[in-house]
């Protein structure tokens, strides 16, 4: 009734509009707000007339139009992308990137290596019991949905500096035991990537690319009942829950946010081991989608967490 359209929510009310829009101009995202303002403001950049912008800014949109058709009629005309330096192809759209690498190889802690001999023994690895493990460490991580998975090694870095980083180094894990939590997601926090040589069953070498993580606590099962799977709160483990996983193993960023607790459980007596470092995760939603055209450029530095 028009007489209550007054209570419903701009938002709300755009919901109404989602399916009508999609079939007359295709996916939302090419007509959302950033896309459009993005190709504007390629456009604007490219203008050269002062005397006539508007006619040379049709030129260059009817020309954008025409490279586009041509590269979509045949895909080999476009521009092979290229890695920055010293990036590492590892297949599957993984790519490891040098920006904030470590100068030389060092010695691994004594969790870092526990966890290293774990991971190893857990592929059936023979490992000697006087073998001390180093490893060069690396700072980025480029994932196949164009998201760039940072580490504690290179933000922490900046941080010691006082300067703002990204703090992108939170991700989520494929669990390959979905038993192990009620929806199988575990989620980490990069320590750093680094590089193994290792032979196969079939006595081929072969350079894994590892990923040094600290495992957050599963989320806490009741929690995820109460709200439905909305909200999944865990506990931060530190160097307690070293393990190391192959880096393909990483599938998204993602935010961990503090949660505070609530008064009734900082009355609680034992607040200081239940509800201490936890934090709720925070995923982008529509991820496939949202971020089709987005993808950060690998071979641009920001320089911020290093």
């Amino acid at each position: 009734r028009p007489d209550r359209l007054h209570f419903v929510r701009h938002a709300i009310h755009l919901l109404v509009h989602l399916m009508p829009e999609t079939h007359l101009r295709g996916p939302l995202w090419l007509i959302s707000q950033w896309p459009l303002e993005n190709a504007i403001g390629h456009l604007t950049r490219e203008i050269r007339s002062h005397s006539k912008p508007y006619a040379n800014l049709a030129e260059l949109s009817l020309r954008r139009g025409q490279i586009c058709a041509l590269i979509s009629i045949f895909p080999t005309l476009a521009d092979a992308e290229r890695l920055p330096k010293d990036a590492v192809e590892l297949g599957d759209g993984y790519i490891l990137l040098a920006w904030g690498k470590d100068r030389r190889e060092r010695g691994m802690d004594a969790d870092d290596a526990a966890a290293l001999i774990d991971y190893l023994r857990g592929l059936d690895v023979v490992v000697s019991a006087t073998w001390q493990p180093s490893a060069w460490k690396w700072a980025r991580l480029q994932l196949p949905n164009g998201q760039v998975a940072r580490t504690a090694f290179g933000e922490r870095k900046g941080e010691a500096r006082g300067k703002p980083v990204h703090r992108s180094r939170m991700v989520k894990v494929r669990c390959r035991h979905v038993y192990v939590t009620l929806r199988g997601d575990m989620f980490a926090e990069v320590q750093y990537f680094f590089r193994l040589k290792m032979r196969t069953a079939d006595g081929i070498e072969e350079v894994a690319t590892l990923a040094m993580l600290s495992d957050f606590t599963q989320p806490d099962p009741a929690i995820i009942k109460k709200t439905h799977g909305v909200l999944m709160a865990c506990q931060y483990q530190g160097a307690r829950s070293w393990r190391v996983v192959n880096a393909k193993e990483i599938l998204t960023v993602v935010g961990m946010c503090p949660l505070r607790p609530r008064p009734y459980e900082r009355d609680h007596p034992d607040a200081a081991r239940l509800y201490s470092d936890r934090f709720f995760v925070a995923q982008k939603l529509g991820f496939d989608m949202s971020w089709i055209g987005r993808a950060q450029d690998p071979t641009v530095d920001d320089g911020v967490d290093n």
